[in-house]
């Protein structure tokens, strides 16, 4: 079992195999240290995601796994990497601010209701979420798409 070391710095510093801190950073949010020795943001941020013809997510990169993107282009949502099972995972899909709006097709681990992909919002500056949770028995990703949150 691992201890959990409560700290008020800057910086975590050292600490021995094992051991995960847990600290305010100098923004005030709270944040701890991966077993990668990376400082990671535990509450706040969205993560962005890069626009492309594929968009690639790493879920590594974003602790709370909230994510968003405006989209460029027709896009496919990438199958995300280095998920933890049960974890849940957000992305906030936005259309451009101007015509033509875009579609978003997804990777083989998203599933949806009725096994049918939605279809993104079609309006110019629509927003629209995916809420995900990874189950990695089955090495897929259970989704549900809320559309034209305004």
């Amino acid at each position: 079992m691992s201890e959990i070391v409560l700290t008020n710095q800057a910086s975590p510093g050292a600490l021995g195999a094992g051991v995960t801190s847990l600290f305010a950073n100098t923004d005030g949010h709270p944040s701890y240290v991966g077993n990668d020795g990376v400082t990671y943001v535990l509450a706040g941020e969205i993560t962005a995601l890069t626009d492309a013809a594929t968009i690639t997510v790493d879920a590594k990169k974003a602790p709370l796994h909230k994510f968003s993107v405006t989209l460029g282009g027709n896009r496919t949502l990438g199958n995300p990497t280095n998920m933890v099972d049960g974890g849940r995972y957000v992305f906030k899909i936005k259309q451009p601010s101007g015509a033509p709006t875009r579609t978003l097709g997804y990777a083989s681990k998203f599933k949806f209701t009725g096994g049918t992909a939605p279809t993104l919002t079609a309006t110019i500056n629509a927003v629209d979420m995916i809420t995900c949770v990874y189950d990695a028995a089955d090495d897929i990703l259970l989704c549900v798409f809320v559309a034209d949150i305004k």
